[in-house]
């Protein structure tokens, strides 16, 4: 009995020893098994099938569901595109394996699909779009990763390189090149074709951070929200990004008359640390805009802009526009800082303008609002900004820096003007009574009496119109360097119901203040 004892607790231990080899190797043989089934999955067809929410059972059938079950115990959280059969050679069409990659992190809900440091051709779409957006999943890249979108995939229908046509949320872009390949997708068919590089129809908490988007002919390279109200999308964030050649940057597109880098109509917008970089148009007016906002509670902040037809359209046309600041943002080579576009029905009010920097090569308004302002606008403050004037001077009409009618109440305050061929200001006081100060700042050789026929070229504020209601002028200074600038600091021509003007300075300024009407 006593030499039986130990013969059973050896037993016991032996068993216990195979117990656990085997289960080692049962774990490492399932981890083989996962890896083995991005294999399978890769090879598995080049397309899905006509949609994109078709789950992977439709297609692969039971047996390769089960190899691409995850094992909870390998703890992965990310799905790499190669692991799908990407290439990255920039020859090769990558789209469908990146599709497969993409589907899978949103079946098995991990969080993260990676795109090595190579170029992926997408060749091939699945209703016009290459890759699909899913919510709760961040697409990264790495230094050089670059999307190429291929020849020739404007011509018969628009294209969008990531996009969602339903709702998604909690989505994430991150260190990607996303190359719309613009020399080889010209042609008349252009001035109609979206080529959206991120897009989403409605969409909440969407952060597009360090990408790169280039050459795009189409229109609208970053499309957020669909043009109706009330607005379906919210919480948008794009920071450090760059765009460069957009519109009739790209080579040979002289087709393209509409393009917006950025088009979004959201409830709350943050447009931060941006570069918009098209090349030398060589004295050509260039058609393309910065930032073209249709969104509630919007900061666009910091960013730099270079060669573009305006930095902003700040928009009421289609929704809301109210509650949103511009601000710190550096233009050189521009042809406005802003255009206001206001349609009846849509409400804008409290939109700010402050400390922006701009530089013109064309004699037309810094900050429009008139042409495309159809409905009243509420409040707008523009302060502190300077607005310089770099191009040539010539006898023939030119705008003022500011164009405005329809504005309750506006606040022109602590800018400089400098150099501007026409009237630094110029207001039309039309069917509603307006208050405007006009305050603390700076005329620097504005206007130019070469035209003699035209007052507002003549001027340094213009007023005309219909009564006004306050109207205050004071502290302003107003100087030329010779007499080939205004002539005349400031003409009001139509009627207000309280003027307040006082302390201005005037330099070499022969006639300083007219009031035709009292």
């Amino acid at each position: 009995m006593k030499n039986k004892i130990p013969l059973a607790i050896g037993f016991i231990i032996i068993l216990v020893s195979f117990f656990v080899l085997g289960r080692n190797y049962l774990n490492k043989s399932k981890k083989n098994n996962h890896r083995e089934a991005y294999a399978v999955l890769s090879n598995a067809g080049s397309e899905v099938k006509n949609d994109f929410v078709e789950p992977f059972e439709k297609k692969q059938g039971k047996t390769e569901t089960e190899k691409r079950k995850i094992n909870p115990e390998l703890n992965e959280d990310v799905v790499r595109v190669s692991d799908f059969g990407a290439i990255g050679n920039g020859v090769v069409d990558d789209a469908p394996a990146i599709r497969k990659a993409v589907l899978y992190a949103r079946d098995k809900k991990i969080g993260k699909v990676i795109f090595d440091n190579k170029t992926y051709l997408l060749n091939s779409s699945v209703n016009t779009i290459f890759i699909p957006i899913y919510s709760n999943i961040e697409y990264v890249g790495d230094v050089n990763t670059k999307l190429l979108q291929g020849k020739n995939m404007l011509k018969d229908q628009d294209t969008k390189v990531f996009f969602s046509e339903s709702f998604v949320e909690n989505v994430k872009f991150k260190n990607l090149t996303i190359d719309l390949n613009g020399v080889n997708n010209t042609g008349s068919f252009v001035v109609k074709r979206m080529n959206i590089a991120i897009g989403a129809k409605k969409a909440k908490n969407i952060n597009i951070h360090h990408v790169k988007f280039l050459n795009n002919a189409g229109r609208q390279t970053v499309m957020v929200g669909a043009n109706k109200t009330p607005k379906e999308s919210a919480n948008v964030t794009i920071t450090n990004c760059e765009f460069r050649n957009v519109g009739n940057a790209v080579k040979g597109n002289n087709m393209q008359t509409d393009h917006s880098c950025i088009y979004v109509v959201a409830n709350g917008l943050i447009v931060r640390n941006n570069i918009f970089f098209n090349d030398n148009l060589n004295g050509i007016l260039p058609v393309s805009t910065a930032i073209e906002s249709h969104s509630d509670n919007s900061v666009i902040e910091n960013n730099k802009i270079s060669n573009f037809k305006n930095m902003f359209n700040i928009a009421a046309a289609i929704s809301s526009h109210i509650n949103s600041v511009y601000q710190n943002n550096y233009g050189k080579n521009v042809v406005r800082l802003a255009e206001f576009w206001v349609r009846p029905g849509f409400k804008m009010d409290n939109i700010k303008l402050n400390n922006n920097e701009v530089y013109q090569d064309f004699p037309v308004e810094a900050v429009s609002l008139f042409t495309q302002v159809k409905g009243i606008i509420g409040k707008v403050d523009i302060l502190n900004n300077k607005i310089e004037y770099i191009g040539s001077r010539s006898n023939k009409y030119s705008y003022p820096a500011i164009y405005s009618h329809f504005v309750e109440n506006l606040t022109i305050k602590g800018n400089t003007f400098k150099k501007i061929t026409s009237a630094a200001f110029q207001n039309n006081s039309g069917e509603i009574m307006q208050n405007i100060n006009f305050s603390d700042n700076q005329l620097i050789d504005c206007g130019n009496t070469n035209t003699k026929k035209l007052i507002s070229n003549q001027a340094g504020i213009l007023l005309n119109g219909n009564v006004g209601g306050n109207l205050t002028v004071e502290n302003n200074i107003f100087k030329n360097s010779d007499d080939t600038y205004i002539s005349q600091a400031v003409i009001v021509d139509n009627q207000w119901k309280n003027v307040q003007m006082k302390a201005n300075s005037f330099q070499n300024v022969k006639k300083e203040v007219t009031m035709k009407k009292k």
